[in-house]
């Protein structure tokens, strides 16, 4: 199937779903999945060279974490109480990986950056 490098949700004619971006052997997809039915509705493939930089980006940043998106995102919403995961984005911020995450919470949006790496980097 691939390595997933980011995940956002959308909402597209009043469905969400739950947009994943997954780098293959062959290239790059982004994988659209229906939480309510537990789906995989759509697989498009990234031909699109300004979305294929931002994956190549995004995978560079990926491959130099010590630490998972989840655990990334995870980590932000603990720290933020009241507040809620809508997507996660990595990339490389002074040479070091992070995660851009996106929350929601009842008082409107906030974007954290995450440490993707220990010390000692």
């Amino acid at each position: 199937m691939g390595r997933p490098i980011s995940a956002k949700f959308v909402v597209e004619d009043g469905t969400l779903q739950l947009s994943l971006l997954i780098v293959k052997d062959d290239g790059i997809s982004e994988f659209h999945l229906y939480p309510a039915i537990g789906m995989i509705n759509e697989v498009v493939d990234i031909v699109d060279p300004d979305k294929i930089k931002a994956a190549a980006a995004q995978k560079l940043a990926i491959e130099s974490a010590t630490i998972s998106l989840f655990a990334a995102t995870e980590s932000a919403v603990k720290a933020n109480k009241g507040f809620r995961a809508i997507s996660v984005l990595p990339m490389l911020s002074e040479g070091r990986p992070v995660a851009m995450v996106t929350l929601l919470g009842s008082h409107g949006f906030r974007v954290v950056a995450e440490k993707l790496y220990r010390f000692g980097f």
